[in-house]
């Protein structure tokens, strides 16, 4: 897939953990991919599309709808027709995520999306304002208002709810995904991960697929891709990050990179 060259990223300067994607008539097809720590919602200017797989209508989004999408949720985005489309992602960090929603409740509680889409246009409208005041802020007051007033609205349409389980995929092997996000830059095999756990390597490949919706490569794949865009931030020359994160060859960086974002690693460090 040719990466897009219609893509421009902001991160917020006044607010950590606070990023907007912009996407212009774009025809890229994303693979499965989730976003660990990251609430995701996506708001579509023009066109349409399928945010779980192909065909299926409940995860169609329209110009009319919104995307909502938790932490460690699988999905996708797949253009309807393969026709190109318009749209604008808004990614915020847990941490921040969380502490608007103890400002609004009192409530210390990990939160989560009740609904995938939503076709309400009230609630379209506040995240489009908050994704434009995220591109052009005027103020911080302005930028916390309009983001806590958009969380606070979620709430009062029921479409966002505290849980009591500690993460987004409560799963007995979180000791295997530590050991996955860890230590980027080196190598690591199925037989290393499945010992740890007293698993045989057959038993814990599907266990593991089964929970995370991923196999442990995939899954290895986007905690470096996602360590890789968070050190883009700090200034670090490309080809640093790129073995930072465990990539030796850099075109392989470039290309696994702008098959899970749309973007070049350098298309999106120079946007930021």
């Amino acid at each position: 897939m040719v990466p897009l060259s219609n893509v421009q990223y902001w991160r917020s300067p006044f607010l950590p953990g606070l990023e907007v994607a912009c996407v212009n008539r774009s025809a890229h097809h994303f693979p499965r991919h989730f976003h660990d720590g990251i609430y995701s919602i996506g708001i579509m200017d023009e066109g349409a599309s399928y945010c779980l797989k192909e065909g299926d209508e409940s995860s169609l989004t329209t110009p009319w709808s919104l995307a909502l999408i938790n932490p460690g949720q699988l999905h996708t985005g797949i253009p309807v027709d393969h026709k190109r489309v318009s749209y604008r992602m808004i990614y915020i960090d847990d941490s921040l995520f969380r502490d608007c929603c103890y400002e609004i409740t009192g409530l210390d509680k990990n939160w989560e999306f009740t609904e995938f889409i939503s076709r309400d246009p009230g609630l379209r409208s506040r995240f489009f304002n908050l994704s434009r005041v995220i591109i052009q802020p005027d103020s911080l007051l302005n930028l916390e208002s309009e983001l806590i007033l958009a969380i606070a609205l979620l709430m009062k349409k029921d479409i966002l709810e505290s849980c009591r389980i500690d993460t987004f995929r409560e799963s007995p092997l979180s000791r295997a995904a530590e050991i996955l996000e860890s230590e980027l830059e080196r190598s690591i095999s199925l037989e290393q991960i499945s010992r740890e756990l007293g698993l045989s390597r057959y038993h814990f490949l599907r266990t593991f697929k089964k929970n995370y919706g991923v196999t442990p490569h995939v899954y290895r794949i986007q905690a470096r891709l996602e360590k890789a865009r968070a050190l883009m931030g700090e200034n670090i020359p490309l080809s640093e990050i790129s073995c930072k994160v465990g990539f030796s060859d850099q075109s392989h960086f470039s290309r696994t990179f702008s098959r899970y974002y749309g973007a070049t690693p350098l298309q999106y460090a120079s946007s930021l």
